[in-house]
C-alpha cells in the first residue's frame, strides 16, 4: 500500500515520462486471485490513485465491507479515470452492486 499512498500524494503528471522530471503514473492495477480480502480492501481502496484507468479484483472475495470501502473511495474521487473494473468472482451481490452504482453516479454528478 506504500506505492499507492505515494501515488495518492503525488502531483498530477506533466507528460509521458522520461528524464525531464516527469513521473510515472499508475494506470492499471490487477490483484492475483485471493490476494485481498475485505480487511486489505479497506486499506487499499482509499489509496487508489485518481489516474487509475483499470482495476482488476477478479477472484478476490472483498465482501460487503470491501465494497463499502471501494464505494467510498469512488465517491471521494479516487476513481475519476476508471474505465474498466473487473469484479468477476468477487462475491458481488445486489447490495454491493447498488453501493457501487450509487457511488459512481455520485462521483460523476
Amino acid at each position: 500500500c506504500r506505492l499507492l499512498k505515494a501515488q495518492a500524494k503525488a502531483k498530477p503528471e506533466k507528460g509521458r515520462g522520461g528524464s525531464n522530471g516527469d513521473r510515472m503514473v499508475l494506470k492499471r492495477l490487477s490483484f492475483a486471485s485471493r490476494a485481498i480480502t475485505a480487511t486489505e480492501g479497506k486499506e487499499i481502496f482509499p489509496c487508489l490513485p485518481p489516474t487509475l484507468e483499470g482495476l482488476n479484483l477478479s477472484g478476490n472475495g472483498v465482501g460487503l465491507e470491501g465494497f463499502r470501502s471501494l464505494a467510498y473511495a469512488v465517491k471521494m474521487g479516487r476513481a475519476l479515470a476508471l474505465t474498466a473494473l473487473n469484479l468477476d468472482k468477487c462475491g458481488l451481490r445486489q447490495d454491493s452492486t447498488e453501493l457501487l452504482c450509487t457511488a459512481f453516479a455520485q462521483a460523476r454528478a
